[in-house]
């Protein structure tokens, strides 16, 4: 209990762990690199699926390849940089660069490109570097029309899969 009541603010706070990542993000880019339990925490925010491969990364090895994709200018080569880091894959990339930089950077999920295929704004089978690349066009035409932040596009591209094209939810609003 003497724990619990020693941290209980920062128990409260760090509930909402989008938010604390979303705020602290911007240090990490300004920075250079991820420490390795921030990386932990971003992706462990993301899924948790690969969390057993995603604590194989050493902390130089996670200074490094963060250190070479924030500075990498070409997207591509930026996602494949960070899939290098082991339990990484481009959905956790982008989950990574959005939390550092969330007015350029969305979410990639296979909820967020369905949303954009049932709008025929992409086409995709997988995603993959090529379905990024255009998952990043749209969302900067999204944008400029909406004026918002990638995050923000891709955080209504996922309320209006939920609402709009998963069964389960859409039955409890009709």
């Amino acid at each position: 209990m003497d724990s619990f009541s020693k941290n209980f603010e920062r128990y409260i706070w760090e509930y909402s762990i989008e938010n604390v990542l979303y705020e602290e993000g911007y240090k990490f880019l300004q920075r250079g690199w991820l420490e390795r339990d921030e990386f932990l925490k971003i992706c462990l925010w993301k899924s948790r699926r690969s969390k057993v491969l995603l604590r194989k990364n050493k902390e130089e090895r996670v200074r490094s390849i963060t250190r070479k994709a924030f500075a990498e200018p070409d997207e591509a080569m930026k996602i494949k940089t960070l899939q290098k880091l082991s339990g990484v894959g481009l959905p956790m990339a982008s989950a990574i660069l959005s939390v550092t930089d969330p007015q350029k950077y969305p979410v990639i999920d296979i909820r967020t490109m369905q949303a954009l295929k049932k709008m025929s704004l992409i086409e995709y089978k997988t995603i993959t570097i090529n379905s990024w690349l255009k998952y990043l066009d749209v969302i900067e035409e999204l944008k400029k029309k909406f004026k918002k932040s990638a995050r923000e596009i891709d955080k209504a591209l996922f309320a209006y899969h939920r609402l709009q094209l998963d069964k389960d939810f859409k039955n409890l609003y009709s």
